[in-house]
């Protein structure tokens, strides 16, 4: 039988913190440069200035930055009554009229976020292109679309309209779900089937209660260490639901609104940084990252009781594997992310602030939380 999962839309903000499964396959630029995991923005040198480590508080200058050349940026640091942004390996540029800053638009981070997850960019579809059938077999009374990218891999069925609507999806190369898989934990080896191991995927709880674990170690490292290609292959499925999901609700608003311009096609110039945000007071997920910390805000398995649940959390890590729980943050939705208004917002007491579709968390409360 075909893998295929029925979902619920109001899961789909789930679906898209679960994991991130492969390296990107292709470069994302962004004027000369290539756009980055962890980069904040970039500087155009207007005229030739010097760049400079910072060891302290005290500046050297290094080298020689000629006009016209570009720089991906990873930090913001103050210095004296001075700023600098930080094009990595320890160098600093001085903010000044001789600089150029912009952050990338959220058509290229979406871009990239799609490149890095290794599935195509929904936010470049040409949606005037996919067409729908209708469904046989056991999708009859569905509408299936097709001509969308990875139409090749997946399938994905509809009923409803804009308003109320249902999807599902059929994996096109599933997997046996009968096949045995061997694995071990401590030393002793355990056999489940496939379908057995994707079931301990979904509920967590049900794999501590068999190993006898409820110390957190169960999480998402451990469980790509242990299981690796099958826990791929399982998240490969949220991926498509997630996917699934967002194609239709895209293509049911494009037929009903076939002349309005939804703002993921607009290439927005980027916002000047220093009008969003102050970065003395700001940081994003991906500096602390970037600098070295690996501290990540993630949603990751958390007991509450006797049921595991996924919740957002502050994560250390080293080479992708999570070495200590900073903090928890419970009560931020795990699609907190996806909503793209501006606003300002405290959970578990620490504040957040959304500036032009990112999110920056304040420095002061992260170092009261013991996270910095």
């Amino acid at each position: 039988m075909n893998l295929k999962k029925i979902l619920v839309l109001s899961f789909l903000s789930l679906f898209i913190f679960i994991f991130q499964t492969s390296d990107a396959s292709a470069k994302v630029m962004w004027g000369k440069t290539e756009l980055k995991k962890g980069q904040i923005g970039k500087v155009t040198i207007l005229s030739n200035v010097n760049a400079s480590k910072i060891n302290g508080n005290t500046l050297t200058q290094d080298k020689r930055l000629k006009k016209g050349d570009e720089y991906r940026i990873y930090s913001y640091r103050v210095l004296g009554e001075s700023s600098y942004y930080g094009l990595g390996g320890g160098l600093f540029v001085k903010k000044s009229s001789s600089v150029k800053y912009e952050t990338p638009s959220k058509k290229k981070l979406a871009e990239l976020e799609r490149e890095a997850n290794g599935l195509s960019m929904i936010d470049g579809i040409d949606f005037n292109k996919i067409y729908e059938v209708k469904g046989t077999g056991e999708y009859k009374g569905y509408k299936r679309l097709k001509s969308y990218p990875d139409d090749d891999k997946y399938a994905i069925y509809y009923s409803g309209n804009f308003q109320s609507f249902h999807v599902t999806y059929e994996d096109l190369y599933p997997k046996n779900l009968k096949e045995k898989i061997t694995w071990k934990y401590n030393g002793k080896k355990y056999t489940h089937t496939r379908s057995q191991l994707y079931s301990f995927f979904s509920d967590i709880i049900k794999l501590e209660n068999l190993l006898g674990q409820s110390n957190g170690i169960i999480n998402q490292d451990w469980l790509l260490q242990t299981f690796g290609d099958t826990y791929k292959d399982w998240l490969l499925q949220l991926q498509y639901s997630s996917e699934a999901a967002s194609i239709v609700e895209k293509y049911l608003n494009f037929k009903e609104n076939p002349n309005q311009v939804d703002d993921l096609f607009e290439n927005n110039p980027p916002e000047d940084y220093e009008d969003a945000i102050d970065l003395s007071i700001w940081i994003s997920s991906e500096e602390m990252s970037v600098n070295g910390d690996d501290i990540e805000l993630v949603a990751h398995p958390m007991k509450i009781g006797n049921e595991t649940e996924l919740k957002m959390t502050f994560l250390k890590g080293f080479k992708g594997v999570v070495t200590k729980v900073l903090y928890h943050v419970p009560d931020m939705p795990l699609g907190y992310f996806n909503v793209e208004n501006d606003s300002e917002d405290t959970f578990n007491g620490i504040r957040f602030k959304k500036v032009n579709k990112n999110v920056y968390i304040n420095r002061d409360d992260l170092k009261a939380k013991g996270v910095l």
